[in-house]
């Protein structure tokens, strides 16, 4: 016998999958790479972009990933929302105010602190 699903549940793990759904082509966009992906969303590299779903389930940490990073990249779109190419470019261009590296890089290095940081930069928490 299959165990039931309480609908909430089940509507909670829709939405969560329709997060990931979201996020994946807007980190193509950026021009991030498979390992740079994955790297971004908290996964080994071992580990395949499929699991992330049950990856998420499991913690909240992919959660906060995948938030952030939406909240990035519609920070930015709502900054130039004639042109959200180049808003996305801003990922990959190089800045002053981070040292020379780029968002992207940041995000890579620091993980899941860096995501957090070039956040509140976008968001006026950090001075830029």
């Amino acid at each position: 016998m299959i165990p039931e699903t309480p609908l909430a549940e089940l509507t909670e793990l829709t939405e969560l999958a329709a997060l990931v759904d979201e996020v994946l082509p807007i980190l193509s966009a950026w021009g991030a790479n498979l390992e740079q992906q994955k790297a971004l969303l908290g996964l080994v590299s071992e580990e395949d972009l499929r699991t992330l779903r049950t990856r998420l389930l499991q913690n909240e940490e992919g959660l906060t990933r995948i938030k952030t990073l939406l909240a990035i990249d519609e920070n930015m779109c709502r900054a130039l929302p004639h042109t959200p190419t180049l808003a996305r470019l801003w990922v990959t261009t190089h800045n002053l105010l981070l040292e020379g590296d780029t968002p992207l890089d940041i995000m890579l290095i620091e993980g899941l602190q860096g995501i957090l940081r070039i956040d509140a930069m976008l968001n006026g928490s950090e001075s830029w």
